[in-house]
């Protein structure tokens, strides 16, 4: 098991969902490979394999990611749902 608050392992799981993302604009899903991955990352494949079990699993955490970078700070430390939270998550202020 990789490290993970290695600054290397950090970098090169970024490298990954970025070429991840990148391929995703220009191939769709269905037709990236691991070898698309990691080609595009400049990694090998066993490196993807260190840090991810399949493509899926990738696709999880850069949803994931993404997810979370869209809920705003005051949602992510509440404490409880108050009115004013649940507006924060409809887009509201």
């Amino acid at each position: 098991m990789v490290n993970q608050e290695d600054p290397r392992v950090l970098r090169t799981r970024q490298l990954i969902r970025t070429a991840f993302r990148d391929l995703l604009q220009r191939k769709g899903y269905d037709a990236i490979t691991i070898k698309d991955i990691a080609q595009e990352a400049t990694i090998n494949r066993a490196t993807f394999y260190a840090h991810f079990e399949d493509k899926y699993a990738l696709l999880d955490e850069v949803t994931e990611q993404a997810f979370h970078e869209r809920i705003p700070e005051q949602v992510v430390n509440a404490e409880e749902f108050t009115e004013d939270i649940c507006d924060q998550l409809r887009g509201g202020h």
